[in-house]
């Protein structure tokens, strides 16, 4: 990001490509002839650089933690998850009701939480259920403890708060959570058959929960009562805009390489490729694509950089996999990791979840948590 901003030369900036547009408009203006640097947008690239404190920060903080600091990690984001879906449920039975909303730009009339965006509040909410849900997973095999009851309160009221918010993630996020829950209670049945142990209640336990949850859903969506359900059949402007802006978003991703437009300028730099045809009141603030904006923005060095973190992921799961033999709470942390990562993974193709300082935070404590070697195994 920091190269992005550094100066260059005119005859070194117009010759980058898709700059012709500019270069044209400085010519006319008389400015053709100032230095620029290579993001359309300096100012965004810079916020979009300070922005990465907050997940350094928290890696390395993460890094003092010793074993047992670790075991309690999934809890932060538990209770972090709890105080957004309070806010959640707030914001939709005292509609109007001032200081619930923290930010000036945000979606008034739905269930953001602690965010701006519903579907970002959406997707963080679908985490803390999930940590909460792995926790709960437990239950069957040891004896029950005030925290696992204090777990079934937060996973319920996420669920309660998902099943409020308007957004269509939600609603994905409900579904993918109760899938892995249910895959993974198939998976431990199965190993605790092998073993000639009797698993049945451990999938009783999961075909009951993923049954309870799809009742509640269809409660919910027979009384009017979750937004994100009527969404899913009701026309959209935003998301009709965001298909007629795939093609060019699409041409970028080809026009722009391989030095790209500059991380954070991705809005300044549709500009110069939007047709008049889709000129509306909206305007398009991101690809809601990160899988192509990541690209656009960075070009061919963001594409190698993405393709080796890839690697060390894949490499890392593989790991993990394969050496389940280390103590029960860090195995169970590094799944949460990969778990939730490929949640991120998931979402990251509608929207842009990890442009989001709190989500980027949540983001870098899962990946630690891949990386974090566990005891009695894991090295190499």
């Amino acid at each position: 990001m920091a190269i992005q901003l550094i100066p260059l030369p005119p005859s070194i900036w117009t010759s980058l490509p898709g700059r012709d547009v500019i270069a044209s408009l400085g010519e006319v203006t008389g400015m053709g002839d100032i230095w620029r640097p290579l993001t359309f947008s300096p100012m965004k690239t810079a916020n979009s650089l300070a922005s990465l404190v907050v997940p350094v920060a928290g890696l390395m903080v993460l890094a003092l933690l010793d074993d047992s600091g670790w075991r309690r990690l999934p809890w932060v984001f538990m209770v972090a998850g709890l105080g957004s879906a309070l806010f959640s449920v707030a914001q939709i039975i005292l509609p109007g009701a001032t200081g619930l909303y923290l930010y000036e730009i945000t979606n008034a009339d739905s269930a953001v939480g602690l965010f701006s965006n519903r579907n970002h509040n959406a997707l963080f909410l679908s985490v803390a259920l999930l940590f909460c849900v792995i926790r709960l997973e437990q239950v069957s095999r040891k004896q029950y403890t005030p925290a696992d009851l204090v777990a079934a309160v937060i996973a319920l009221t996420i669920f309660a708060a998902l099943l409020v918010n308007a957004s269509r993630t939600g609603l994905a996020g409900l579904g993918l959570v109760g899938l892995i829950f249910g895959v993974r209670a198939i998976l431990q049945w199965r190993a605790a058959s092998a073993r000639g142990e009797n698993g049945g209640v451990r999938l009783l336990f999961g075909m009951a929960v993923g049954a309870a949850s799809l009742a509640l859903i269809g409660l919910f969506a027979a009384m009017g009562r979750s937004p994100a359900i009527e969404r899913l059949i009701a026309h959209d402007a935003a998301e009709d805009q965001r298909l007629r802006s795939l093609p060019y978003v699409l041409d970028m991703l080809r026009e722009f390489q391989p030095f790209g437009v500059g991380f954070g300028a991705f809005e300044q730099a549709f500009r110069t490729v939007e047709p008049e045809s889709l000129l509306t009141p909206r305007y398009l603030n991101n690809a809601h694509n990160d899988w192509l904006q990541w690209p656009i923005e960075g070009g061919l060095p963001a594409i190698a950089l993405l393709v080796v973190a890839l690697f060390l992921i894949v490499r890392q799961v593989i790991r993990i996999a394969r050496n389940q033999s280390g103590q029960a709470e860090m195995v169970s942390n590094a799944w949460l990791g990969i778990l939730t990562v490929g949640i991120f993974a998931l979402g990251s193709l509608i929207d842009y979840p990890l442009r989001t300082p709190s989500l980027m935070l949540l983001g870098a404590a899962a990946l630690a948590m891949i990386f974090k070697p566990i005891a009695n195994g894991m090295k190499g």
